[in-house]
């Protein structure tokens, strides 16, 4: 079986070899004879083919269909992030690398990765979307220094779109995953943006990289975190168990709630000091169970 950085330089040489790789069949086009659809390989395959074009610039690194994003996408704002591989989903397509027993959650509980919003809701639960996430964090883990590039140009890209546009940029470098050093890169290559992001790792509020950072609450064991965050005059991110349409609580933990579900640029309404970034709950009925019962989501 070939390593898997075999694969990817053979999915590169066909690349410049004038070979079509596409993620699905596409009935509204006759794609080339001998066409390689990477919705129909191997998972290892998959990945390694994604990876290669991803370093062929023939695939874009931002995520531009997140609905969450898009939200505040107007007049003041553009707003876009990373999506890659979250928790320990890429580890069988890292067998035999030295990453093999990466997590990209370093503190992710079992009720935040049966519901994560990049992986298993929404579109992120598509075999395609599945490989777009394997193959961007394939990527930045094994070649590192050209995936930072290329990120790096598309933000800088988007700047110019928004500045065009009057706009400010807003980027979230980890829309499934928990990487503080990506953000914190991304953020010293490029500034002027509005760099911003969740995290479950205490230690990362403490950092001085030019990045806004909020602690997600994940249920009763780090309860004692967040209550610290809340204490030293950081901001929270609480799933509470309400649906999308009820109203949030005025107050959380002795600290004012704004609506994280209106758009993802809290940073720009929140508060002096403490503050609570209020989120509903969502998933499946089964997905919404799990939470409730790990306190992942709380009663407000």
């Amino acid at each position: 079986m070939k390593d898997i950085n075999t694969l990817v330089a053979d999915y590169r040489t066909a690349i410049q070899n004038g070979q079509c790789i596409r993620m699905n069949r596409n009935k509204r086009r006759v794609d080339p004879v001998g066409t390689i659809y990477q919705i129909d390989l191997p998972a290892r395959h998959a990945a390694a083919a994604q990876c290669a074009l991803l370093l062929s610039s023939r695939r874009p690194w931002l995520s531009s269909g997140n609905p969450k994003l898009r939200k505040a996408n107007g007049a003041l704002w553009l707003n876009t992030g990373f999506t890659l591989s979250p928790a320990r989903e890429a580890r069988p397509v890292l067998l035999g690398t030295r990453f093999a027993n990466h997590t990209s959650c370093s503190h992710a509980v079992m009720a935040c990765v049966l519901a994560c919003v990049g992986s298993v809701t929404g579109q992120g639960r598509l075999k395609s979307s599945r490989i777009a996430r394997i193959g961007k964090l394939l990527c930045l883990l094994l070649y590192r220094k050209q995936a930072l590039d290329l990120m790096t140009a598309e933000i800088l890209k988007a700047q110019r779109k928004a500045e065009r546009k009057g706009a400010k940029l807003a980027i979230r470098a980890n829309v499934a995953t928990d990487l503080p050093w990506l953000a914190a890169t991304l953020a010293k290559r490029c500034p002027g943006v509005s760099c911003y992001d969740y995290t479950a790792i205490p230690k990362a509020l403490k950092r001085d990289d030019g990045v806004r950072r909020i602690l997600s609450l994940k249920g009763a064991s780090n309860m004692p975190a967040v209550r610290a965050a809340l204490a030293s005059g950081h901001g929270v991110a609480v799933v509470f168990d309400i649906g999308r349409d009820d109203p949030k609580p005025a107050t959380w933990g002795g600290a004012p709630v704004i609506d994280g579900d209106l758009d993802d640029i809290w940073f720009d309404r929140a508060p002096e000091g403490a503050f609570v970034v209020g989120l509903s709950l969502k998933g499946n009925n089964d997905q919404q169970a799990q939470a409730r019962t790990a306190g992942f989501a709380v009663a407000c």
